[in-house]
């Protein structure tokens, strides 16, 4: 009887050691055993403008979606959306009074551009309708007791009196012409990357279509920048503004280190409502 009670004691101290001497290749590794662990997937930054096909003016307010994002575009019409798996996405814009954008796009590039133009939609215009007079005609009691309609108002005719001599007008001066506006006539820009201590001096230079430069005073510029590496790696972006020709800013670079050779994705807004585009590999003096 004793043996028999003591038979599950045993049985219970075997199984209790078997389980402590399990091989530990059964057991998944923890990553602090330095186990490989699997890279996370590249992610992706897609980023644009929206503008105005026939003026190039840049939209702000225009809602832009990929797949279940959606963003609404700043006042200088910028979009950007961060974080994204590469493959294929859809992109999609809608707007009042311009037809919709619907595309299929691939993600491939750390930074992706992708810039929209929206068509103005056509509204048939409507001719007013002209509705006949409909007011009574007025009755006239004669004297004899009969009655008739007094003649229409608008088919008489009464003579117009005779212009009474005016006085001739003295003359007028012409008003002088107003200076001419040199930034409208931009339509080429260029940036002169240099390196500093605390980052990147931008020095833009704009131009006419036939080379000669544009200088200019008292009037912003809005930037919009994108520095990347030759392999699409982002240094810095931003946005800033110059007022007048010659002008430059520095931006920083996060203690990051700039190559010899960039990548520049900048546009310049002009008051007028123009962009102009930089968009090229660049030597950085200094480097």
């Amino acid at each position: 009887m004793l043996c028999a009670c003591q038979e599950p004691v045993l049985t219970e101290t075997q199984s209790q050691d078997l389980t402590q001497n399990t091989p530990t290749t059964s057991r998944a590794p923890s990553p602090s055993a330095g186990t490989a662990t699997p890279q996370a997937a590249e992610q992706i930054t897609l980023q644009g403008v929206v503008q105005e096909a026939s003026t190039q003016k840049l939209l702000s307010g225009i809602t832009v979606r990929l797949n279940e994002l959606s963003q609404v575009t700043d006042e200088v019409g910028f979009f950007r959306f961060t974080n994204q798996p590469v493959g294929e996405a859809k992109l999609i814009i809608a707007a009042p009074n311009y037809v919709n954008i619907n595309r299929n796009i691939r993600l491939t590039s750390a930074l992706q551009t992708e810039d929209i133009m929206l068509t103005l939609t056509e509204t048939p215009s409507v001719e007013p309708s002209v509705e006949p007079s409909t007011a009574p005609s007025t009755i006239i009691l004669l004297p004899d007791g009969t009655a008739t309609s007094a003649p229409d108002a608008s088919a008489s005719q009464t003579p117009s009196p005779l212009p009474s001599e005016s006085p001739s007008p003295s003359p007028v001066p012409s008003p002088s012409p107003s200076p001419v506006n040199e930034l409208n006539a931009a339509t080429l820009a260029d940036v002169l990357i240099q390196t500093r201590a605390d980052g990147l001096r931008l020095s833009f230079t704009l131009s006419k279509s036939n080379g000669l430069p544009v200088n200019w005073d008292n009037q912003d510029v809005f930037i919009e920048y994108y520095i990347g590496t030759p392999d699409a790696q982002l240094l810095t972006s931003g946005k800033s503004f110059i007022n007048a020709s010659g002008e430059s800013f520095v931006v920083s670079l996060g203690g990051r280190t700039a190559t010899p050779n960039v990548n520049v994705d900048i546009k310049l807004l002009l008051p007028n409502g123009q962009v102009l585009l930089i968009r090229k590999t660049i030597n950085v003096q200094g480097s």
